[in-house]
């Protein structure tokens, strides 16, 4: 009943639901025994609180451009199904879920619509990801397979290790943010906590993936703040010099003995790497026997086709899949929302030059950049084509976007 005051409530219910996903836990089933699904339910709350108090929101455009874009990508996913080959069992799981996503942050970018409420979810963010780096630094030893944190007790999307690895990846940028920006002690006691137990689920998960993604956010975030965050980038050196120490002093022989495979040959190294490889050069086969993609969630069944060795593989690599499944259009608009997201985030940048508070605006458009640009490298290396948190980071920029212009016009609530 919390939505019925501000809808914004349901947005952090969501969040927390998709992070740690109560079906599966013990005091979480109640509502799962009759049938009803946790996210579904949340949405139809938000939209109810939305609908309650349409007098809290505050937008300019109904849509906008990456809006739009969203929605023609989950359009084309439901047109694959008819351009693609057939499914041996009919399935649009990965659409149905992709068009809820789109219902749900429609909703929420006409909701996170200032910055006090931006920052309310990233600190939501935070807390959850402390609970779930307690989660991993805590997990049974079933949970590890040859000595990596492979299965969790996170959310559908990430609870698989490499997934959950470039969740908390994502994560540091935000948390640096909020650590940058928290006057209280207590907040940044939070921030320190979370961020050391999201490094040490990185460790335990032994991600090369997310070992590189943070790697490459961690240039960029140093590069970008040396640059552009002038006021902030001895504060940011630091808290990069930190967190490379921490790493330092929770990494073991064994999480070093798997990264050195990264300067190895993919063709000559563990056949994960060579599976990877192999299933890259079968998906841009596919795209060009299929321009239109061969079906959402068909390459599984037609990789064999393409290379006898991999039968039932995935790409491994979010484009590649995204190419196969969608063909070239899907790929093209995949791109667009990419870079519509950066774009987004540099109108940002140059228009809270006229706000007061333009140091806490561009904190966190340097923050989310960066978490972009940490989670679409780790998206190099698994498969996030279908997965819901990619598209909460493509469309978070609206989000800031909507909040400047409502500061920028003296309509802030």
């Amino acid at each position: 009943m919390a939505v019925f005051y501000h809808p914004l409530i349901g947005v952090f219910l969501y969040l927390i639901t998709y992070n740690i996903s109560p079906a599966h836990r013990w005091w979480g089933r109640s509502v799962q025994q009759f049938g009803l699904h946790y996210g579904k339910l949340v949405a139809l709350s938000i939209l109810l609180g939305m609908l309650a108090r349409r007098e809290r929101l505050r937008f300019r455009s109904l849509l906008v451009g990456q809006e739009a874009l969203l929605c023609a990508f989950v359009a084309l996913m439901w047109l694959s199904r008819l351009f693609g080959e057939p499914s041996g069992e009919f399935s649009v799981h990965n659409t149905a879920k992709m068009t809820k996503v789109l219902a749900v942050l429609l909703m929420i970018t006409h909701i996170v619509t200032t910055l006090e409420r931006y920052e309310a979810v990233v600190w939501t963010l935070i807390g959850v990801g402390l609970y779930l780096g307690y989660t991993a630094a805590t997990a049974p030893p079933w949970m590890f397979v040859h000595g990596r944190l492979n299965v969790s007790f996170a959310g559908p999307d990430f609870r698989e290790g490499n997934f959950l690895a470039a969740h908390f990846a994502m994560l540091l940028p935000l948390i640096g943010a909020m650590f940058l920006r928290g006057r209280r002690w207590w907040q940044k006691a939070l921030c320190l906590a979370s961020a050391t137990l999201v490094i040490n689920g990185i460790v335990l998960t032994r991600s090369r993936g997310a070992f590189l993604a943070c790697l490459v956010g961690g240039a960029f975030a140093a590069a970008t703040a040396l640059v552009s965050l002038r006021r902030y980038r001895t504060r940011v050196l630091l808290l990069l010099a930190a967190g490379c120490l921490g790493a330092l002093m929770l990494v073991d022989p064994g999480f070093w003995r798997r990264m050195a495979t990264l300067r190895q040959n993919p063709e000559e190294t563990d056949p994960s790497a060579r599976g990877r490889v192999l299933a890259w050069r079968a998906a841009v086969r596919m795209a060009l026997d299929h321009p239109l993609g061969i079906g959402e969630g068909n390459f599984f069944q037609y990789v064999g086709r393409y290379d006898e060795r991999i039968p039932g593989k995935d790409t491994h690599n979010t484009f590649f899949r995204c190419l196969a499944e969608l063909g070239f259009p899907g790929a093209f608009l995949y791109l667009m929302l990419v870079v519509g997201a950066f774009r987004t985030l540099r109108w940002c940048w140059r228009a809270s030059r006229a706000s007061p508070r333009i140091l806490e605006w561009r904190v966190h458009v340097w923050a989310l950049a960066t978490s972009l640009v940490t989670f679409l490298t780790a998206g190099l290396f698994i498969t996030h084509t279908y997965i819901e948190e990619l598209y909460w980071l493509l469309m978070f920029p609206v989000c800031l976007r909507r909040g400047l212009e409502n500061e920028l016009e003296g309509g802030s609530r």
